[in-house]
């Protein structure tokens, strides 16, 4: 596997351009080089794959004759997503592949995340959108809902009930996954975050996001991310902007085209996940557009609007 060490790092890096998910851009990768571990139990050698000695439908075949041997549960369907993930990796052997840091609305068009044509943020396109948020009656309504809830009726984060009451409010206007409110609403009042929501701690989305006891059906904790920055947000809007994948797909792409901010947007899973660079990159949005005048809260109107028409399919959620 030495050989390929080289060319599995590049098109690792190439599927960032695709996906936001690690575990997806991990799948692929296993899936693409799966003949480079196995191809003496599959009967085809890796290096025929690369140069087109052989056909995907060939070693579609192989690969179905392989998995029925070794018992695997339904060999068709599964040597049939190995040989998109082989056909992905021969896209960007040979053909014009989206490159992070040289990506272009143009080429991203070929992702099934398609890009529509993105302009460069500007004070009149913000207004814009802000008047189509206002616009919508629910999404007014909602806010409404939320503040008094938060801001009226249950104003601290001591009580159990009340918390568990705002976690499934929030939860079921926002669609944020959690899963579980209960195990979510006892953390919160555990972590006693008034305090620190007040002062702006950033690192309290964090610590809300993670720690929790929730867990996926793989076993892997829920990082609530989104649903712990709205939470703050309810508080402290100007001091916790709102993650959302809509967002986070935004400011990766801005930042490969812009530089706008320092985090890396090759590996948004060290970075625009980690919330106070998250909220860094935020900041750095607004000051390098010229958006001084609009608070954080605007801003999240305004790119969850913009990814909302500027992607003709919605980011995958993780499972």
């Amino acid at each position: 596997m030495d050989a390929y060490e080289n060319l599995r790092e590049q098109f690792r890096t190439y599927l960032k351009a695709f996906f936001t998910s690690d575990k997806t851009i991990k799948s692929c990768e296993y899936m693409a080089f799966y003949a480079a571990e196995h191809g003496d139990e599959i009967g085809v050698k890796f290096d025929d794959i690369i140069s087109s000695g052989i056909s995907l439908e060939d070693y579609q075949k192989h690969l179905e004759e392989y998995f029925i041997n070794i018992k695997r549960k339904y060999p068709q369907e599964n040597a049939a997503v190995h040989k998109k993930a082989v056909q992905r990796l021969l896209d960007f052997v040979k053909g014009d592949p989206i490159i992070p840091g040289q990506t272009t609305v143009k080429k991203a068009k070929k992702t099934k995340r398609a890009l529509a044509e993105i302009a460069s943020p500007t004070r009149q396109a913000v207004l814009d959108y802000l008047d189509k948020w206002e616009q919508a009656p629910n999404h007014k309504v909602q806010e409404e809902a939320l503040d008094l809830l938060f801001g009226k009726l249950f104003p601290l984060n001591t009580n159990l009930n009340e918390v568990l009451l705002k976690c499934s409010s929030l939860d079921g206007l926002y669609s944020t996954n959690i899963f579980k409110a209960y195990p979510l609403a006892l953390h919160i009042v555990k972590l006693d975050i008034d305090a620190r929501l007040a002062s702006g701690d950033a690192q309290l989305v964090n610590d809300i996001s993670r720690g929790h006891g929730i867990r996926t059906k793989s076993g892997k904790e829920n990082r609530v991310l989104s649903f712990a920055s709205k939470y703050c947000s309810r508080y402290n809007p100007e001091a916790f902007p709102t993650y959302d994948h809509y967002v986070e797909e935004l400011l990766l792409l801005f930042q490969a085209k812009d530089g706008f901010s320092d985090f890396d947007y090759r590996k948004e899973e060290e970075a625009l996940r980690d919330y106070p660079t998250f909220k860094k990159a935020v900041a750095d949005f607004r000051k390098k557009y010229g958006l001084e005048e609009f608070s954080f809260a605007q801003l999240d109107r305004y790119l969850w609007l913009l990814g909302k028409d500027s992607y003709t399919k919605k980011p995958r959620a993780k499972k």
